[in-house]
């Protein structure tokens, strides 16, 4: 399996397809951010540690929050 970022103009500046469905690390792998500045983010926005195997609509419903906030958090280091 190619764990590489996409390099596609634009890839992480968009939230995916069926987002909530995507792992932590399916997320941060295709946007190329890295995934402990992402767990660091949402740890430090919402008090949830996350792990990489985690779904975003499950790290969203623990933190009382919808998946594109917590997409936003991933980001919010480069935002």
């Amino acid at each position: 399996m190619n764990t590489a970022a996409k390099s596609y103009p634009g890839a992480g500046t968009m939230a995916p397809d069926g987002l909530g469905r995507m792992t932590l690390e399916h997320v941060c792998r295709d946007a190329g951010i890295a995934m402990d500045e992402a767990i660091e983010q949402i740890a430090k926005k919402t008090n949830i540690q996350a792990t990489p195997d985690m779904r975003i609509i499950e790290i969203a419903e623990k933190a009382g929050e919808n998946p594109m906030n917590i997409w936003n958090m991933t980001r919010s280091r480069w935002n």
